[in-house]
């Protein structure tokens, strides 16, 4: 489902930054539903990440930044963060170059 809403809410950020909101909103619940261990918990730090690109279009740049911050928290408890390596498209990059474009 994160994966899906990912590819989705990625499709309609330009176009319509809300309805790409609602799907990074929608795969973040459901992955909270399910409590599912670190893949799921990265899938939803990527969707955070990417959720703040949508907030940043409408102009809700303080939640944008909570989202930001929420993302790099998850890679850290999880170990995936900070890194020696970065995987370019990987989570950790996602999370960063969201923080990147933000300030």
């Amino acid at each position: 489902m994160g994966t899906t809403c990912r590819a989705l809410g990625d499709i309609l950020l330009d176009r319509d930054p809300r309805r790409a909101l609602s799907l990074f909103d929608l795969g973040i619940r459901r992955l909270t539903e399910a409590a599912g261990g670190g893949d799921s918990r990265k899938e939803t730090a990527v969707l955070l990440a990417k959720s703040s690109y949508a907030l940043r279009r409408l102009g809700r740049l303080p939640e944008a930044k909570t989202r930001i911050d929420d993302s790099l928290a998850i890679l850290r408890a999880s170990g995936a963060y900070p890194s020696r390596e970065i995987e370019l498209g990987g989570d950790v990059w996602v999370a960063l170059s969201a923080m990147a474009d933000y300030t």
